[in-house]
């Protein structure tokens, strides 16, 4: 009987865990589809709204939307937009995905507000 009880207490830990795995990943392919339209169609406050805050960019960081408005068609060129428009984001971890276009890679953050752009990396 115990045996019993305790592999029915895993199978629902195992359950509960699959399922937020699932529902992670559920919710990162809404904010994906939203956050490429936006790139897309160069919907600039979505994307904002989309971006955690501060980023990275050339040395510096960028605290805010109005900062970022200022570089956004440097931080999304033609070529950027091009790369993170066809690849696919990678899983990392739970709460990372992130993309490599040539020496940088775009990174995607988990937070309390649901997944954001969270800037960008070296690709070492």
């Amino acid at each position: 009987m115990k045996k019993q009880i305790l592999f029915t207490i895993i199978l629902i830990a195992l359950h509960q865990s699959i399922f937020a795995q699932q529902k992670s990943t559920d919710d990162f392919n809404a904010f994906w589809k939203t956050f490429k339209t936006a790139l897309t169609k160069d919907d600039k406050a979505t994307v904002i709204n989309l971006t955690r805050f501060p980023i990275y960019y050339n040395d510096a960081d960028i605290k805010n939307e109005k900062e970022f408005t200022k570089i956004y068609m440097k931080y999304f060129d033609k070529k950027t937009k091009h790369c993170l428009l066809t690849q696919k984001p990678v899983k990392d971890g739970t709460e990372y995905y992130s993309i490599l276009c040539g020496e940088t890679g775009y990174d995607f953050q988990k937070t309390e507000e649901g997944w954001k752009f969270s800037g960008t990396h070296a690709n070492d």
